[in-house]
């Protein structure tokens, strides 16, 4: 069996985003959405333990043998990083590695919609950066950060668990704390950003009401805040903020986020058709009076997508439906790739096959195009 250093040395080499690790079976590696089991041994319990042993501080260790699982961030002595996830799978260790590249990318590489960068330029407001994991959110909100950093003047706070990319600083002066090193937990650690006079404040995950609470206070005040939610699209974001608020609050909180929200960039990575690789198919809400309206109204969120499809020209929006139509028509997925990343795949063949529903607004181009548009 190699070493744990030469295991994600060639991780990092053949382009993996992670490494997955159990006892009782070969490591495997994620390349571009599928799963490659390695050749050679399994791994043994003894093996894991070890491994277990030079990851982990005493106080991490601790947390593990409480049966909690442990995430950290680990450095190569070549400079490689990893996000780390220690947890327990039938009663022995198990890992997933995730690469975090060296480089941040520069935001105009990831290929998603201008708008995003221009939303970097905001002064106030909440963004949030949504998607499944592994679907690019860190990188999206690092490339942000860094886009930020070379094209502006600002101080930057950021709040992570744990620090994934590395950002030195360029016009923007950035502060990163690690949860369970500089700071207790997000909630509190955010109410001390705010008194360290930042014009930024980037927060790895929203994960409970305390945090969003806090980050919507922020935002209403004057900062600019980034963060990350592990939701689907942006209706389905906007539901998971109100949700965490106790039903008497929760008409309060509709108003507080319409007020504070900019925008919601929602990504899902789709196969390219040539098979090099992924591209974002990238759904884009932003805080219209028509969204607006919206949030606040109890009944009325299932009207956001088509809200959103019918922004799409004034306002830069669009579904992710629509977002997959632009990357099939130019011929960068496949139409059964496509479909099987559609929020509604059914009108999605539909519109294929010349047909449309009417429900939302088309582009220009032949496959939405309808002479019975209103």
């Amino acid at each position: 069996m190699k070493t744990l250093s030469d295991l994600l040395q060639g991780a990092a080499q053949r382009g993996a985003s992670d490494l997955h690790v159990k006892v009782g079976n070969a490591p495997a590696l994620r390349l571009d959405g599928r799963l490659e089991r390695l050749p050679g041994p399994q791994v043994s319990e003894e093996l894991a333990r070890t491994w277990l042993a030079g990851l982990l501080s005493p106080g991490q260790r601790d947390t593990f043998e409480q049966g909690l699982a442990v995430d950290l961030a680990y450095q190569l002595p070549d400079g490689e990083r990893f996000r780390v996830v220690a947890f327990r799978q039938a009663g022995t260790p198990a890992f997933v590695f995730r690469h975090i590249r060296q480089v941040v990318p520069p935001l105009a590489t990831l290929g998603l919609p201008p708008v995003v960068a221009d939303l970097c330029r905001e002064r106030a407001g909440l963004l949030l950066i949504t998607g499944a994991t592994g679907s690019g959110k860190s990188t999206t909100v690092a490339a942000m950060v860094d886009e930020i950093n070379r094209h502006q003047v600002r101080t930057i706070a950021t709040i992570e668990d744990p620090v994934e990319f590395l950002h030195r600083d360029v016009q923007c002066h950035i502060t990163q704390r690690e949860i369970g090193i500089d700071a207790v937990d997000y909630g509190r650690a955010l109410v001390e950003a705010l008194r360290q006079d930042p014009n930024v404040v980037v927060i790895g995950e929203i994960r409970d009401q305390q945090t969003i609470n806090t980050a919507l206070i922020a935002a209403e005040t004057g900062h600019l805040v980034l963060s990350t939610l592990h939701t689907k699209d942006a209706v389905e974001t906007v539901h998971r903020v109100i949700m965490t608020y106790p039903q008497e609050r929760q008409n309060a909180a509709r108003v507080q986020l319409a007020a504070a929200l900019r925008a919601v960039i929602s990504q899902r990575l789709v196969a390219r058709a040539d098979g090099t690789g992924r591209v974002p198919a990238v759904e884009v809400l932003m805080a219209t009076d028509r969204i607006r309206e919206l949030i606040t109204a109890p009944d009325r969120l299932l009207e956001i997508r088509e809200a959103i499809a019918h922004g799409q020209t004034p306002y830069r929006m669009q579904t992710f439906d629509q977002s997959l139509a632009a990357l099939f028509e130019g011929g960068k997925v496949t139409f059964e790739e496509a479909l099987s990343h559609a929020t509604q795949p059914a009108d999605f063949a539909l519109r294929h096959r010349g047909v449309v529903t009417g429900k939302e607004e088309v582009s220009s181009s032949p496959f939405w195009r309808t002479s019975d548009r209103k």
